[in-house]
Parts: C-alpha cells; structure tokens; sequence
C-alpha cells in the first residue's frame, strides 16, 4: 500500500499533511497525486515497451513484413497497442521539445539501449558513445533531477572515459561489467524518482 500523504484534521478542513497552508479538500490533492504517479508510470514502462517490440520485432520481420500483418495473421485485438506503435511515444508525451515526459521517455529508451548493447556485447567507443551522450544530455535537460543525482554522475563518469578513447577502442571485460552495473543502478534509482516525484 503506497502512503500517498498524511492528513491531518485542521481547524475542521482536512488539509495535506506536507503542505499546511494548502486549503483544497484532501480528496483533490490526493487524485491530483496519484494522477502523476500514475502519468510517470505510464511513461516509463510504455516506453521500454516501444524499446523492446522494436528488438522483438526484427527477429520476425522477414516474415512479417508490417507490425500490422502480425497482428492480422495472430488475429490480435490491439488497436490502443497499434497507434503507440505507430507514433512511437507514449500517448501522454506531446510533440512538444520541452515536456517532461518526452525527456523521460528518452532517458528510458537511451538506458535500455546501451544495456542491451552491452550485453550483446557491443562494445566499440563509437557505437556507445553517441548514445550515451545523448543520455547525458537528456539527463541535464531534465529538471526533476536533482543536481546530486547518483545517475547524473555515474553517466558523466563513463562519458568522459570513452572521450579519451579512439573510435574503434573497445571497453575491456572488466569495464563492461563496471559499466552495465552502474547503468543498472543509475536507471533503478531513475524509477525511483519517478515513483516518488508528485
């Protein structure tokens, strides 16, 4: 059970316990809560989901040459799943270049991608590399990140390894590891912000 907020009875109003000047009924700023938890959520997970059909679907294309014969051929009903596909974002993400979810929607995508490459053993400077500035990237552009973020860190730690590399240099099998651990832990502590962001 998630403890969303404490209330507490005030002068007969029940107000938000973290916010005692706050007047609106309790109910509102509770829906209002879960709204965005439940917004973030959606964003996160949808757009791994976007991350993983498009790998998935390249093992099948030659025989499947749309996302739409696959689905008539296995006569799935999945019209809601079929638009998602089609403009390949979360439906809460906008067209606009400054929304939050688009920044979180790129922070999920970029993550899964550079561990995924990692552990199909992609390992070359200039295949990593331009994903992984783009993560750095994404990452600054996103306010809801505290300046003290352990991700923000650990992602700058390794893009400045690689910036000393050449192109064609590969990470050993020791820097592997250390680099999918750290992404692993970086994009953890990423859904936990979420999770507890209002």
């Amino acid at each position: 059970m998630i403890n969303l907020l404490q209330i507490r009875q005030h002068g007969g109003t029940v107000r938000c316990h973290h916010d005692t000047s706050c007047t609106r009924p309790f109910m509102f700023c509770f829906h209002i809560t879960i709204a965005r938890r439940v917004h973030c959520r959606y964003t996160a997970n949808c757009s791994k989901l976007l991350v993983q059909y498009k790998a998935a679907f390249k093992q099948v294309q030659s025989d499947y040459p749309t996302v739409e014969s696959f689905v008539q051929s296995f006569r799935l009903d999945c019209p809601a799943a079929l638009e998602r596909i089609k403009e390949d974002r979360p439906i809460t993400i906008k067209d606009d270049k400054g929304n939050t979810s688009k920044c979180i929607a790129d922070i999920v995508s970029l993550f899964i991608t550079i561990m995924d490459k990692l552990r199909l053993e992609i390992k070359a400077n200039d295949e990593l590399q331009p994903d992984l500035r783009d993560l750095v990237e994404t990452m600054n552009r996103l306010s809801l990140l505290p300046a003290d973020f352990e991700g923000k860190d650990k992602v700058k730690k390794w893009m400045d390894i690689m910036q000393t590399m050449n192109a064609s240099d590969e990470l050993d099998e020791t820097q592997v590891r250390q680099f999918l651990f750290d992404l692993e832990s970086s994009y953890n502590a990423f859904n936990r912000l979420l999770h507890h962001s209002s």
